[in-house]
């Protein structure tokens, strides 16, 4: 299936089409990135080569999603339904949150941050770890960090700077969108290929697409200038999507793959379980082995996040916990007196 079967559906829907019905933007591109990597860099014990590639991109402007297609792939943002689905060439999508792609970005953004203030503290430069190209790369800010970002004008082009190092270059001439979809188009960027908070603030009075946009972006400790050329824009009704003809697939990434270990009766297998461990428990109290309960009924916790019936345990246990909690930090200097007086305790709560 092509993207053009593909958005040719969006005028049959699947939802109510608003009315009264607009044009909206189907954008092509052309994507050429290069990417360069540190001299001395090795993989495998070998230097990591230069490398290009290019290669076609088709964009939808939707106001309530983007599709885009690129490298064989559809993939669908949905904002209404803040989801984001991936349309597979054998019929098949897969379907997850849209807060996964942007939580992982976040989390992903901490690692050159925090590489970056044990570089600096060793007077160690890298492009890599500089907060300014973390918030290029993931399109974030750090709170923490003050980044100044500089313009000037070259050869036709707006180039936007850090300390006069290339972030990102837009040309002055641009194409006309239609009405309406100017920050559609500037999310699509920010989705799909990073860019600076605060260039985008910068951008924000530009109108239309410019034929030319080029980001500098740090792929690890590989620096990849990526430029997308525009091709042509074209205009169809606005509708919602259809997905008419794709079935639902599971992800084979984690934790889908993890959750496909646990098998189609995992509730039931976990009910089991807990089951089991409180019989542990109570067994392991009744005879004094009160380390060995306080250990299942922490599991159990951990299992069913039933803070209430495992504190109501631990309340209602409360005396042999407070003698074997003194126990433990009377001892907890010498093993060998604790392995005596743990015994001795386990004996004497026999009788208890």
């Amino acid at each position: 299936m092509t993207l053009r079967s593909l958005t040719a559906l969006i005028a049959v829907g699947c939802g109510i089409m608003s009315a009264p019905l607009a044009a909206h933007a189907v954008l092509t591109f052309t994507v050429a990135s290069h990417k360069e990597s540190p001299e001395g860099l090795k993989s495998s014990g070998q230097p990591v080569p230069t490398s290009d590639e290019s290669f076609p991109l088709t964009v939808t402007l939707g106001h309530q999603y983007l599709i885009v297609e690129a490298r064989g792939m559809w993939t669908i943002y949905d904002f209404a339904r803040q989801r984001i689905m991936a349309l597979i060439a054998n019929k098949s999508y897969t379907d997850a949150s849209l807060y996964a792609p942007l939580g992982f970005r976040d989390l992903e953004f901490q690692n050159p941050i925090m590489m970056g203030t044990v570089l600096s503290a060793a007077k160690i430069d890298s492009l890599a770890t500089q907060p300014a190209f973390a918030e290029q790369t993931f399109s974030i800010t750090d709170p923490k960090h003050e980044t100044s970002i500089d313009q000037r004008q070259a050869d036709g082009e707006t180039e936007f700077l850090w300390q006069d190092k290339k972030l990102l270059s837009i040309s002055n001439k641009t194409r006309e969108l239609p009405a309406g979809y100017q920050s559609e188009y500037w999310r699509f960027l920010r989705y799909c290929a990073g860019g600076h908070p605060k260039i985008y603030v910068a951008l924000a009075s530009v109108q239309g697409v410019p034929e030319k946009i080029t980001f500098v972006l740090q792929d690890g400790p590989q620096t990849e200038t990526r430029e997308i050329a525009l091709n042509a824009i074209r205009t169809q009704a606005d509708g919602p999507y259809s997905l008419e003809g794709f079935a639902a697939a599971t992800p084979d990434e984690a934790p889908y793959s993890t959750l496909k270990l646990l098998g189609p009766d995992a509730a039931a297998q976990l009910a089991q379980r807990a089951d089991a461990t409180v019989k542990d428990r109570d067994a392991a109290i009744g005879q004094g082995r009160v380390f060995d309960a306080v250990l299942a009924n922490t599991a159990l916790l951990f299992m069913t996040g039933d803070t209430a019936s495992t504190t109501a345990w631990t309340m209602s246990s409360c005396c042999r916990l407070r003698r074997w909690r003194a126990t433990f930090a009377r001892t907890r200097r010498n093993s060998s007196e604790a392995a005596a007086l743990f015994a001795r305790f386990e004996a004497r709560s026999h009788h208890s």
